[in-house]
């Protein structure tokens, strides 16, 4: 999500995934392989609330929920929806015993972490980055990209401050905590309309790589009401994409959704990883064999190394910030560290968007460099062209990649599906049990409408262009800094007092797990290592990259989002 929502969180107070008893739980946790389900919203603040002062809680309309109540459904929904594993297949469990696997991707290790973050990040975004590459350049875009990582480092460095300082496990409880209620359901409303977006473009991909399966055969000829001899127009084609996406999402991709074991993906995030690596081999490929056989002049060198024309930096700049979506996941990455602390989360972040560096930088240059102006806004579209006008045919390692995308975009659906139903559903029915009808209810019409709007969105970048100029701009960029320009105000506060450190503060009753309620900020000592970060002090460096971060944030997601909505106007005009 980029871009697809990543690990699991439970609700505090509420089992884990894999085991429902602890004890057994923390026994294996040394052996047990990092598993990834899906991204679960933290709900608790909004149904139970922050500790908040007299006069905020005068100013806050409050709804009354049983806690009780509200965790024993959570409890059920938990071990309905991840508790248990479904029966294994013999491959399944060859897989999960292999030592290797458990020994390197041990969950909360930091090759486990890492890997945690790169599936949080790496997803169907990179299909476009070839497109924002050809406009603004292999260069420049490569720029851009390393920006972008920039970025995004120093967002999660912020944000493992601001966990550290305040104590709070999730991004919703942070925002509520600093920012109040309205500001944590504005938040929520942008995760949520960041996985309806993603599940969005999901389809719009299986459309892109349906209709031409369909225009090259007779199939699409059937389903068009076609003669053998009859040629194609544009409304035929168009016809036939959207006929072959709704039976194709009626087969499959909402039964799908409509698992109550979400576990049963469980290795989806392994296999889009592995698919997303799989991209990049069969682009540069692709590339390299074309460039060897027309030749450098006539291939590479031809591709602009730079372009400064703002509105296509406009259309390029919210790809990139889309593909490095990830932020909401930090906090139960960090959570689940061994030992953690904001180094060793610096140590898997900078490793893990180091990985997304090269993924997306060689993913978009050969791309862009392969196909100059022409490249199309999803980068499969070009390769299946080439197949279709070679006299040879697609070649088997281009067709391996249509078939990794395709498997990947089926699975990964149901994940991004899950959070918004699964909002909806304690949002509304709170005080409700579980329900089947209401379950199949809730997932057609989230289902339903992604589907109409991705039969009414042109490409998959419009998607990309839309959720990186807001959602992902305003939830994983200008939040963070605004965090971080925030507990920066209450330490120059609580400095003014002749407080040398957070570490020396108690709460008021005495607790030693001090807090400063009436300021926003709870130590934790949870750990020693927690402990030391508790006394951070926000440096002006730290509070100018904030600015800076925050500022741009907002000014290239408003102009970025002009530039689509306008585009969009445009074409559909």
């Amino acid at each position: 999500m980029a871009s697809r929502p990543s690990p699991y969180r439970p609700l505090k107070g509420a089992p884990r995934s894999g085991s429902l008893d602890s004890d057994d739980e923390e026994a294996n946790a040394q052996n047990r392989a990092v598993q990834i389900i899906g991204y679960l919203p933290d709900l608790k603040p909004f149904v139970n609330g922050p500790e908040l002062s007299e006069e905020s809680l005068a100013n806050t309309r409050r709804v009354n929920f049983d806690e009780d109540l509200l965790l024993k459904h959570a409890q059920e929904r938990q071990r309905e929806d991840f508790g248990q594993s479904p029966p294994q297949t013999p491959f399944l469990r060859a897989f999960d015993s292999k030592k290797a696997f458990s020994e390197w991707f041990r969950e909360g290790s930091v090759r486990g972490s890492v890997f945690n973050l790169c599936s949080a990040t790496l997803g169907a975004g990179a299909l476009a980055l070839p497109y924002a590459f050809s406009k603004s350049g292999w260069l420049l875009g490569f720029i851009m990209l390393l920006i972008g990582a920039a970025g995004t480092v120093f967002s999660i460095n912020m944000l493992v401050v601001a966990r550290d300082l305040t104590g709070l496990k999730s991004y919703e409880d942070l925002t509520v905590h600093l920012f109040g209620r309205k500001m944590g359901l504005l938040v929520e409303l942008n995760i949520i309309i960041f996985c309806f977006g993603t599940a969005v473009a999901y389809l719009i991909a299986v459309g892109d790589i349906l209709e031409p399966v369909c225009v090259s055969s007779d199939l699409g000829k059937w389903l068009a009401g076609m003669g053998e001899d009859d040629p194609w127009t544009d409304a035929l084609k168009r016809k036939v994409r959207m006929l072959a996406m709704c039976i194709f999402f009626g087969a499959i991709m909402f039964p799908l959704s409509l698992l109550e074991k979400i576990n049963s993906l469980r290795f989806t995030s392994f296999f889009g990883v592995l698919s997303i690596f799989y991209l990049v081999f069969a682009t540069a490929f692709h590339s390299t064999q074309h460039m060897v056989r027309l030749g450098f002049a006539n291939t590479w060198g031809q591709a602009k190394a730079a372009n400064f024309r703002l509105l296509d930096f406009a259309q390029a700049m919210p790809i990139i910030m889309f593909a490095f979506t990830c932020q909401v996941n930090v906090f139960s990455i960090y959570d689940e560290l061994e030992r953690p602390s904001p180094r060793r989360m610096g140590k898997v972040t900078n490793y893990a968007i180091l990985v997304c560096i090269v993924v997306y930088a060689m993913t978009g240059v050969f791309g862009s460099l392969e196909y100059h102006d022409e490249t199309n806004q999803n980068i499969l579209n070009n390769f299946f062209q080439d197949g279709k006008d070679s006299e040879g045919g697609q070649s088997i390692v281009i067709l391996m990649a249509f078939v990794a995308m395709a498997l990947t975009i089926v699975m990964a659906f149901p994940l991004v599906v899950f959070p918004c139903r699964y909002t909806m559903d304690v949002m509304l029915f709170h005080d409700s049990p579980p329900n089947w009808w209401r379950h199949f209810g809730l997932t057609a019409v989230i289902c339903g409408l992604t589907l109409v709007v991705s039969l009414k969105v042109p490409n998959i970048s419009v998607v990309f262009q839309l959720m990186g100029g807001t959602t992902s701009a305003f939830v994983c960029f200008v939040l963070p800094a605004a965090f971080a320009i925030h507990l920066e105000r209450i330490q120059r506060g609580i400095l003014k007092t002749g407080v040398e450190t957070y570490g020396s503060l108690l709460a008021g009753d005495g607790s030693p797990e001090g807090s400063m309620k009436e300021n926003g900020i709870l130590v934790n000592r949870e750990n020693p290592e927690a402990g030391k970060s508790a006394g951070h002090k926000i440096t002006k460096c730290e509070l100018m990259g904030s600015w800076i971060l925050a500022i741009g944030g907002v000014v290239v997601g408003v102009v970025s989002t002009s530039v689509t909505i306008y585009n969009l106007v445009e074409h559909t005009g």
